[in-house]
């Protein structure tokens, strides 16, 4: 019978995050796909062993996440976007799986693993890493992260060092991959706290993960802030004022599905929506609102519920890791965004599944009434956000037009000889920027001397036999 249990869950978390994420397959190549497409071009073991060098042109440094999965994908499926986004939502599948084990792991309870792994795997924040292959590295990361914490509780209770062992070099796979790695060691503490231990056993229990993890976040930070400096400015200015406050309600509002629009569509002075997305979202304005509040109102009484069942200190410390898990961007206020959740959501998901399997195995007909108002509410509220997002987002409209031009300027030209010149005409900026100025048809034709001139004059330039034309607006 457990046996049988067990497959229904495993199809249900194939099932339900398949149908919310389903319209974001077909997603196209568009932006930092076709610089990363470009750079994993490589022919060399010198230019291999390139992808792992830090860089101080860019923020970040994730070979693992990026550079690997670009050129692993490409060696294996060419450019067929539709796979590149299968592989990134093995890993999503994966990442949900391991949030249900990690939750059965502590507390030994099937229907807390199920729901944890059902809440995480239907979250709306997932939309972006999900339909942008240049996010691939927050779900890759978060694989390795996951298997860190469950090595590490495996050690943890058979005190056996191989589970060290492979907790470690999980932890390695997952800073070469995503810069929230460097939150293990404060997620082991809250881990061990989630075990009830007393401060005293913790550093006797952590200290040998600790002294291997520590020195490796200590050199990783020197790298990025000392001897390969990241560009900080702009987006990446790091401010601590009373945005911080504001930037962390947002992030709280995600995991629970709000929909990121609201984020620039909410007049805050005048506490009203802005016309756009009163008119975009159209019909749909009712229900989401309708959602958004039965969902906020269930999840406030559910928390109220949770002092009955003294489970207040197990959330306290899911909120102390939701903070820590996005602190590597908290202080970005002008560079927030749900996808960088995936982690900080881990504990919190995993303490809401365990409140609400408690819930469903009493005798109290109203609490399985909320908390079955605040499953349904959270997962149909994704849903709709994920549907929402797919209509107003930046990302989708902007993967539509890299796609419409790629496919419009192959149709016409099959090959191009070397020192072409693509000339796109009535090309606004938002073109430039979907194909990454010169680094899409690189990418196409395979041929790093390609050029791409963007001219937004509607009339038709002067010809030359070594200038290739395309109208994108015809």
């Amino acid at each position: 019978m457990n046996f049988r249990k067990s497959l229904l869950g495993i199809f249900l978390i194939l099932l339900f995050p398949s149908l919310v994420f389903f319209s974001l397959l077909p997603h196209y190549f568009f932006q930092d796909d076709w610089f990363v497409l470009n750079v994993t071009d490589i022919s060399s073991l010198r230019e291999f062993v390139s992808l792992f060098s830090f860089r101080t042109d860019v923020v970040y440094w994730r070979p693992l996440g990026m550079f690997l999965y670009f050129l692993i994908a490409k060696t294996m499926f060419g450019l067929n976007a539709l796979n590149f986004s299968l592989l990134i939502f093995a890993f999503h599948i994966a990442n949900s799986y391991l949030v249900g084990y990690l939750s059965l792991q502590l507390f030994k309870n099937r229907l807390a693993a199920f729901l944890s792994s059902l809440l995480y795997a239907t979250a709306a924040f997932h939309f972006l890493t999900l339909s942008w292959f240049s996010l691939a590295w927050v779900a890759i990361g978060t694989t390795p992260f996951l298997l860190s914490l469950i090595f590490y509780i495996k050690y943890r209770s058979k005190r056996n060092n191989k589970y060290l062992v492979f907790s470690l070099v999980s932890f390695i796979m997952s800073l070469t991959a995503t810069e929230f790695a460097i939150t293990l060691p404060a997620f082991i503490v809250i881990l061990e706290f989630f075990a009830g231990l007393s401060r005293r056993d913790i550093i006797k229990k952590i200290s040998p993960i600790l002294i291997f993890t520590t020195p490796v976040i200590i050199l990783y930070l020197l790298a990025r802030f000392v001897f390969f400096p990241i560009p900080a400015e702009g987006d990446y200015q790091i401010t601590i004022d009373r945005q911080v406050t504001k930037t962390l309600a947002w992030y709280f509002l995600w995991l629970l599905n709000i929909p990121e629009e609201l984020k620039y569509q909410i007049i805050v002075s005048k506490l009203q929506l802005t016309h756009t997305f009163l008119r975009d979202s159209g019909k749909l304005f009712l229900p989401t609102l309708l959602l958004i509040s039965t969902t906020l109102s269930t999840f406030s009484l559910l928390l109220l519920a949770s002092l009955k069942f003294k489970m207040a200190k197990l959330l306290g410390f899911s909120l102390i890791a939701f903070v820590v898990g996005i602190m590597p961007v908290l202080f970005l206020p002008s560079h927030s965004y749900p996808y960088y959740l995936s982690i900080a959501s881990i504990f919190p998901f995993i303490s809401i599944g365990y409140l609400l399997s408690a819930i469903y195995n009493m005798d109290n007909k109203i609490l399985t009434m909320l908390a079955a108002s605040f499953t349904l509410s959270l997962i149909a509220l994704s849903f709709l956000t994920v549907f929402l997002t797919t209509r107003l987002h930046w990302a989708a409209g902007e993967q539509r037009i890299s796609k419409e031009i790629v496919e419009k300027t192959t149709d016409m030209y099959k090959h191009m000889p070397n020192g072409s010149e693509i000339v796109l005409y009535t090309a606004g900026p938002q073109t430039k920027q979907s194909l990454m100025d010169q680094y899409a048809f690189k990418v196409i034709y395979n041929n790093k001397s390609v050029k791409t001139t963007y001219l937004e004059d509607r009339k038709f330039p002067e010809a030359d036999k070594n200038r290739y034309y395309v109208n994108i607006k015809e």
